[in-house]
């Protein structure tokens, strides 16, 4: 009977652990997000305080996210962050590769802007660069870390 019982604590412990796990990864995320849309809040502060980038992709992640701060602006709307195993976003298995221990988020800035971004180990924010053709497939997949999934 006590072993019984242990078992089931531990499984329950188990889960609450990996559930607030979850919602750690899901608040750092938001935390971003919200700190992008913040007009009092520099970009150059927020690529050094949370994105993992290489020098040479720093340029291009300024610019990526100046326009997602432009473009949440013309129409602002409440911020939504969803994982990509609850997205309702269509997205092709093989478009977005991830590393060991990185997770795909969604964030819904609003209706009509809706970007994934990856969440590291380490609770940074890795910026996806894919471009795709009409028809499907892709033409560049590059990350602000420069690494790809092997």
């Amino acid at each position: 009977m006590k072993k019984s019982i242990l078992i089931v604590l531990l499984i329950v412990v188990s889960i609450v652990v990996i559930y607030f796990s979850l919602q750690k990864d899901e608040n750092e995320v938001r935390d971003f997000a919200v700190e992008l849309v913040d007009e009092k809040i520099p970009l150059e502060q927020i690529l050094k305080k949370r994105i993992n980038y290489t020098q040479k992709q720093k340029d291009l992640c300024l610019f990526f996210l100046k326009t997602v701060r432009e473009e949440y602006h013309k129409n602002p709307e409440k911020i939504a962050i969803t994982q990509s195993a609850g997205s309702n976003v269509d997205v092709k298995s093989d478009a977005v590769k991830l590393n060991s221990g990185e997770h795909l988020f969604y964030v819904q800035f609003n209706k009509s802007l809706t970007i994934p971004f990856i969440l590291n180990n380490k609770s940074e924010i890795i910026i996806l660069f894919n471009l795709t053709k009409g028809g499907g497939g892709n033409l560049n997949n590059s990350r602000s870390d420069e690494t790809m999934h092997k």
